[in-house]
Formats: C-alpha cells, structure tokens, sequence
C-alpha cells in the first residue's frame, strides 16, 4: 500500500469540504497512556487541551478514560466502555461511550483499522443532550525512525438535530501526522483538518497536535 497515494487520496477530500467555510487555526496538546490490566482487560486514560491561535486562550479541556476488553488479541479487537469530561469555560459536558475497535490487517509494517464509538453526551445546563456515532478508519506504516499516519473520521448525530447544526453529518475530522519515539517515550504529532457544518457558515480548523503517549 502506497502511504503517499493515500495522503493524496485524503487530501481531496478536505479540499472537498473546504466550499463556502470560514477558517479557524489552533493546537491541541494531551497525553494517552494504555495499560494492560489482565489477560482479558486494558485500562485507557487521556487529556487534552485544546487551544484557538486567534485569542490564545484555553477552549476546552478534556479528560477521558475507559476499560477494553480484549475480544481476539491477535487482531486488536475489542470493545469497552468510556467516561469523558469535557470543560468548555463555565460549562461541562459529560460523555459516556461504547467503543469497539479491530485492525484488518497488520503485518508489522502496514497496519489498517478501524474504531467505532457510540457517544451520549450530557451537555449540563443545556437542551442540547444527545448521541453521536464515530466512526474512525486509520492506517500507519512504520518507516526507519519513524511511523506515518493517516486517519479519517466521521461525526454522525443519531438523535434530533440540534440547534448547532444543519443535518445528521455533524463533522469529519482528517488527520496526517508521524510518531517516533525520544526520551524513552513515544510522541505523535501532525496536522488535524476539522470540518463542521452550520446552520449558518461552515468551519474548517487547522489545527497542529501533538501528544505524549505513556
């Protein structure tokens, strides 16, 4: 499989979102730890902040974390339950989620796969409750001294639509980026292009990230 071919591939499908959009820049920065709990469980932790280039303030912080259970290790399969906070200033959203993720295939070079989450988020102080599927397809190939990756996932609102937005697909998020490892640690950084309609103008966001995996 051809890792530049896909970049490409994908790079036509932002540019194909990019119609009628205002722009917003920014970074986010977090950390994502794994560990295996037993033969059949993993515990998952992570946070995030995410930060807007024009004010330079702090929009949202995130912190989520989760138990898997391993359903056939050799391929990665699992499904598990998540616990996420969301803080957006004064206001607090609560997530709570059904994942199941697998890889197709993996031969220690090319690895393709993909995860599936079912959200319900409980906006505090807000109508706006409801429940979101994600689906997330992501494939890296490993290079000498590093990993290339590129990921695609869709937002779809499986509820009402909200006030926020104009129909079901609610947004798509592309990432291309690279891990590699430094003071014995693993970090992966890149470009994250976010789409999301609205009733009134589009945004697209162009966001650099990056993340300390432990």
């Amino acid at each position: 499989m051809n890792f530049k071919i896909l970049v490409l591939a994908a790079s036509f499908i932002v540019m194909s979102f990019s119609q009628a959009t205002e722009t917003a820049n920014g970074w986010w920065i977090g950390t994502y730890a794994k560990k295996s709990l037993s033969q059949s469980f993993t515990g998952t932790m992570e946070t995030q902040i995410r930060s807007s280039f024009e004010n330079g303030q702090v929009g949202q912080i995130l912190y989520r974390a989760g138990i898997l259970y391993k359903l056939n290790p050799e391929k990665s399969q699992n499904v598990g339950f998540l616990y996420g906070i969301i803080q957006s200033g004064s206001s607090v959203e609560k997530r709570y989620t059904f994942q199941h993720g697998i890889n197709y295939f993996n031969d220690n070079i090319n690895k393709l796969g993909h995860r599936v989450r079912v959200e319900g988020r409980d906006l505090r102080g807000s109508a706006n409750d409801s429940i979101r599927v994600r689906y997330s397809l992501k494939y890296t190939r490993e290079f000498s001294s590093f990993t290339g990756i590129i990921s695609d996932e869709v937002f779809i609102n499986a509820t009402d639509e909200d006030d926020r937005n104009q129909d079901r697909f609610e947004r798509n998020r592309f990432f291309v980026g690279v891990g590699f490892n430094a003071f014995n640690t693993k970090f992966v950084t890149g470009y994250l292009n976010q789409y999301v309609p609205r009733k009134t103008v589009d945004t697209m966001e162009h966001i650099m990230t990056l993340y300390w995996h432990f």
